[in-house]
């Protein structure tokens, strides 16, 4: 599950790619603070969070101290399910 990501402390943004590997985002799906990039297959290669500290409820110092985040995309039906991991 091990991942890319980055993250903006002076404008609060997360972003996280679920491969180190670079994909082409063909679109994007915006759902309030959150951005979803999907690649031409459908998949989702990786989400945006604005405001990502009010978003996860953590101080912006937290983020200093991420060594690695993962990203895994599941789908049920009609639905998505993300998981994310922080270490």
């Amino acid at each position: 599950m091990v991942g890319s990501f980055e993250y903006d402390k002076e404008e609060d943004v997360f972003y996280i790619y679920n491969s180190d590997l670079p994909k082409i985002v063909c679109g994007s799906i915006v759902c309030g603070d959150v951005v979803f990039d999907i690649s031409g297959d459908g998949e989702v290669v990786g989400m945006q969070i604005e405001g990502a500290s009010d978003f996860f409820g953590f101080s912006l110092d937290v983020f200093d101290n991420i060594s690695e985040a993962g990203m895994k995309v599941m789908t049920q039906g009609n639905a998505i399910v993300i998981d994310l991991l922080f270490v």
